[in-house]
């Protein structure tokens, strides 16, 4: 008996069905396949900062890869990927070196070893740009890969990509299979360590369709590993140097050998740019918003130190200034100061902090600062310019060592005799604000003159 074959047209159209429902890096017949992305509307999100504390972020539209693309990579060779990848789909790659956006000109990145430190030119590899207003692959800022990992507006608020059951959308210690058989089949393959991750898309994807964002392998972020962030909330890029993360970037999502906790959508942790893992991977994504603002770093060299440091004017003093308060007035006897001729801007915050910031907002006035982050950035600003800072805390007058428990902010303390940049009292800043004139006192025998605070 003949057997019944199947039609070459079936065939033809179940192979297509088969190629179709394959992560695209994983599609047969291709030198170099272009990642399956999919679409993540912008919108605002509660992200976890560095000490634990949530802020508001907002991230405008972009794409992201359905699949990690590219795995066993150091930072740098994934930045160059993405340029590889953009010019052959015909995009105009992110990322440029001094200037250059052809990579094979940028000569060969650093590695890192541990103990050895790195080999190679770091300075130079840390310059590194982004042009986020080019269309082509780059790798998500930290705020957009956790937006995506989290469903995007789509969102089910789990703690995992896709669910609160880790086991349900990716691999971790405790359910990779190290079944030695597998790897005629391809399925597990073994790192350096003699550990193993699973291939792409076998788990659960999340609300967006993203496969593997909880476990199996860590994920390159754009940003520099900090302990704080910069001022901007939307579209954050992180520090705008290497220094501040000690030449560490972020890597996000987790990986086989992690316990659970490492692979929630909140968990970060921090990779040399030039360690070469086989635990890392590439996720490339790509901006959609037109008009983006591309991120400018801001250098602190000694022009821009310059150009940026804070315009002081002077105030005298008075020995007979009013000073209104709530029960009646009182006058105040203030000694010489100098008071900023405007508000501190964007500009001189973002230098201040590390930060990055839009250029088209740079003259803007620096907005959402709490008390205690203006005071921090006071000291921040005296160290910078190589004065004395005025506020400490247990005797520590760098805020990058200020423990950020509400007890300790109770034993800050302001040194008035410091050169150093403070905020200014009450009585100074209305003096400042009445042009340092005083104005005629009423009854100055009902106003009793307030004495001066001990400088």
């Amino acid at each position: 008996m003949m057997k019944r074959r199947t039609p070459l047209f079936l065939l033809i159209v179940q192979a297509a069905l088969v190629c179709a429902s394959l992560p695209a890096q994983e599609a047969a017949g291709s030198a170099q396949p272009f990642p399956q992305m999919m679409k993540v509307d912008g919108g605002t999100f509660s992200m976890k900062d560095y000490d634990g504390s949530m802020r508001s972020v907002t991230v405008s539209d972009f794409e992201i890869s359905a699949t990690a693309e590219y795995f066993s990579c150091t930072w740098w060779e994934a930045v160059r990927r993405c340029n590889s990848m953009s010019r052959e789909a015909g995009y105009t790659p992110c990322y440029s070196l001094d200037g250059s956006t052809d990579e094979s000109t940028w000569g060969t990145p650093p590695y890192f070893n541990e103990g050895d430190g790195y080999s190679g030119d770091w300075e130079k590899w840390s310059r590194i740009q982004c042009d986020f207003n080019a269309d082509g692959y780059r790798l998500p800022t930290e705020a957009e890969w956790e937006f995506a990992a989290r469903g995007g507006n789509k969102s089910h608020g789990y703690r995992y990509s896709g669910s609160d059951d880790l086991a349900e959308v990716g691999w971790y210690y405790g359910n990779v299979d190290i079944d030695t058989s597998y790897f005629d089949r391809g399925g597990i393959y073994p790192d350096a360590h003699g550990k193993y991750h699973q291939d792409y898309a076998q788990k659960k994807p999340n609300e967006l369709g993203l496969y593997d964002m909880s476990g199996n392998l860590w994920e390159w972020c754009w940003d520099w590993y900090g302990q704080s962030n910069p001022l901007e909330h939307t579209d954050p890029a992180g520090y705008s140097d290497g220094k501040a993360g000690k030449g560490s970037k972020v890597i996000r999502g987790g990986a086989w050998q992690c316990p659970p906790e490492a692979c929630a959508v909140d968990a970060r942790e921090a990779l040399q740019a030039g360690m070469e893992g086989s635990y890392t991977a590439l996720r490339p994504c790509r901006s959609l918003t037109t008009g983006r603002s591309g991120k400018t770093v801001v250098q602190a060299d000694a022009k821009t130190l310059s150009l940026l440091k804070p315009d002081m004017a002077n105030f005298l003093g008075s020995q007979g200034f009013l000073l209104e308060e709530k029960f009646g007035g009182a006058t105040a006897a203030l000694q010489g100061f100098q008071m900023a001729t405007t508000e501190l801007s964007r500009e001189q915050y973002a230098l201040a902090t590390g930060g990055e910031l839009l250029l088209a907002e740079g003259n803007l006035p620096a907005t959402g600062i709490s008390w205690y982050e203006a005071v921090a950035l006071c000291n921040k600003l005296s160290i910078l310019y190589g004065l004395k800072p005025c506020y400490s805390i247990k005797g520590k007058t760098d805020p990058a060592v200020w423990s950020r428990d509400a007890s300790a902010w109770e034993k800050l303390k302001c040194d008035f005799y410091a050169d150093g940049y403070r905020l200014p009292t009450e009585a100074e800043w209305g003096f400042a604000a009445q042009s340092g004139r005083p104005p005629p006192l009423r009854r100055p025998e009902l106003f009793p003159t307030r004495r001066n605070r001990e400088r």
